[in-house]
């Protein structure tokens, strides 16, 4: 049964195959979770930590996160909160479905540009320590990826690197010796 399509996308075509994202279809719809393929080619692995924070934003948020499957039902982005999902109990998971089976050199791609463009981002650390810390001010840091220990590190690294660029003082006129 497919669901309403996510206002984020600006696609007017739709249609009950989904919409058209560069010549591409896309359908979301739920999956039993069971039917659900890792891919075989995913070079990425999920440590127990990372799972457990994706277990928090599956208790806090819900599916707020994109599951992308092929054609064939091989997950192509979101091994990790589908195996989240998994460890939860959970039955079904909404997904975005390629028009693409997974050996398709297109569906191949899709997982590596999944993958690695996110790692080409910078992070602004200042602001990243500023963000953290109203977080866990105000909701905590469970679920995030950081934890208390980590965020004072973050802020004391700043410190450190502030001390370290910050301009000498000039002392003044030195006394000539006598």
């Amino acid at each position: 049964r497919l669901r309403p399509v996510s206002p984020c996308y600006s696609s007017t075509q739709t249609s009950t195959d989904g919409i058209a994202f560069g010549g591409v279809r896309v359908r979301i719809e739920m999956v039993q979770i069971g039917d659900l393929a890792p891919n075989e080619k995913n070079y990425r692995h999920h440590p127990q930590e990372q799972l457990e924070h994706l277990q928090a934003s599956l208790q806090e948020f819900g599916w707020a996160r994109n599951v992308v499957i092929s054609s064939d039902n091989v997950i192509l982005a979101g091994h990790g909160i589908v195996e989240a999902a998994r460890r939860r109990g959970e039955t079904e998971v909404p997904v975005h479905r390629l028009n693409l089976p997974s050996t398709d050199p297109k569906a191949e791609k899709f997982m590596v540009l999944e993958n690695e463009v996110s790692r080409l981002a910078e992070d602004d650390e200042t602001q990243l320590a500023a963000l953290l810390a109203d977080v866990q001010r105000t909701e905590g840091l469970q679920g995030t990826g950081w934890d208390d220990g980590g965020l004072d590190a973050l802020i004391g690294e700043l410190a450190k690197q502030d001390r370290e660029n910050a301009p000498l003082e000039d002392p003044g006129p030195s006394k000539p010796p006598v």
